[in-house]
């Protein structure tokens, strides 16, 4: 079981959605399972990230195997939309 955190840039709404749905194709395409998905509201950050002082914060709660997670953070880099992210891996 892991928790996807992630922080995506303010601006466009269509942004979080994308950004959601890229994470879920990742995992439910390599047999992984996602359990929740928490979007917040725009949350001011608490230092700057790129220029931005305004974020959107998005937990995902999934099931996969442990090679997804290494595809997630390459789609992390590449994704402009997204400031920062962390994928941790929760204790059993």
């Amino acid at each position: 079981a892991y928790e996807i955190i992630y922080i995506v840039r303010t601006g466009d709404p269509e942004w979080v959605e994308k950004s959601i749905e890229s994470v879920r194709n990742i995992i439910e395409n390599d047999g992984g399972a996602v359990d929740n998905v928490r979007a917040s509201e725009t949350r001011r950050l608490a230092y700057p990230i790129e220029k931005q002082t305004e974020g959107i914060y998005v937990v995902t709660n999934a099931r996969f195997a442990g090679n997804v997670s290494a595809e997630l953070e390459r789609y992390f880099r590449i994704e402009e939309s997204v400031l920062r992210s962390m994928v941790l891996r929760e204790d059993d």
